[in-house]
């Protein structure tokens, strides 16, 4: 039976997500003006949290995928360390 896999799709929404949040702290950190500053806060928190909600979304994506697919003992071996790396 063949099936979309659904974890590439949604792995890098987090990433950017987290991404953005990142320069949004660093922006907020740099400016001189209150009212930018607070909004820039407000980015960088609202956009860690959907990062941190659509990683877990990619992470059971991700388990969702592996089990649906008939991967070979050495492709096995590849998701396991992409596994590893990605719980790093």
């Amino acid at each position: 039976m063949n099936f979309l896999p659904v974890h590439p799709a949604l792995v890098h929404l987090p990433i950017a997500f987290v991404l953005l949040s990142v320069g949004a702290d660093l922006v907020a950190r740099l400016t001189k003006f209150e009212s930018r500053r607070a909004a820039f806060r407000t980015v960088g928190f609202w956009s860690l949290l959907a990062g941190l909600v659509g990683g877990a979304l990619a992470i059971a994506a991700g388990y969702l995928d592996m089990d649906r697919a008939a991967l070979t003992p050495e492709t096995h071996e590849f998701v396991d360390l992409h596994m590893t790396i990605g719980w790093v």
